[in-house]
């Protein structure tokens, strides 16, 4: 099904062309409602007072990159109602994988090109799929602060590259549990494409990310 293997491209959808870049070591820390990076990219994400920023998570994707999840929640209790991810990843400068992306069309904001899609998966089949990938870990993540929240989940990514090497990668999600709308996962595929109800749903979606955090430069 189309929703389960999204979970798994949207960290790594790469080519085999080999570049050789500078090592760097961005500062990323969170301010108050703020999370600031001071490159790749070189931005601010500004987070909506409604959100609790938890944490950090590392992870690994197989032998050629890692990264970091920024997390910010907001929680009626210990039920999680939204979520916020910011997804750091950088290749290793040793490997030939490049982030291949295209960027035609896009919009530009605080100085970079951002694709921008929703889609929906469910947690379990994600984590059960890849132990090791960034769903299972998250789960664990909330689980260990003992917060619950939905198996299926709907979200829109936005993601920018922000290096001539293609090497680095920033993915945000704004994610909602798939129950909110009233609904199920099975109503928006069908046969892996997705569904009128999914595309309706999308839109409201866009506008409640919109209104969740906002892309920034990093100096005014």
């Amino acid at each position: 099904m189309r929703y389960r293997r999204l979970m798994f491209l949207f960290a790594a959808t790469v080519c085999t062309s080999c570049t050789t870049v500078k090592s760097q070591v961005p500062t990323r820390e969170v301010h108050e409602q703020e999370l600031r990076s001071s490159e790749l990219p070189a931005l601010r994400i500004r987070v909506d007072s409604a959100f609790t920023f938890l944490g950090t998570i590392p992870f690994v994707i197989g032998d050629f990159a890692d990264g970091q999840r920024f997390v910010f929640i907001d929680a009626d209790g210990v039920v999680v109602r939204r979520m916020i991810i910011a997804q750091f990843e950088s290749i290793f400068p040793e490997a030939d994988q490049t982030y291949n992306y295209s960027f035609d069309g896009t919009p530009v904001v605080a100085g970079y090109s951002w694709r921008r899609n929703p889609f929906a998966f469910s947690n379990r089949e994600a984590a059960a799929d890849n132990p090791q990938g960034e769903a299972a870990l998250t789960a664990t993540f909330l689980g260990d602060r003992g917060f619950q929240f939905a198996d299926e989940m709907m979200l829109v990514r936005h993601l920018t590259v922000p290096d001539s090497a293609r090497k680095h990668e920033l993915i945000l999600f704004y994610m909602e549990p798939v129950e909110n709308a009233g609904v199920r996962l099975a109503d928006l595929y069908e046969d892996g494409n997705e569904t009128e109800l999914f595309d309706s749903l999308a839109v409201e979606l866009g506008v409640r990310a919109d209104a969740a955090f906002e892309i920034l430069p990093l100096q005014e």
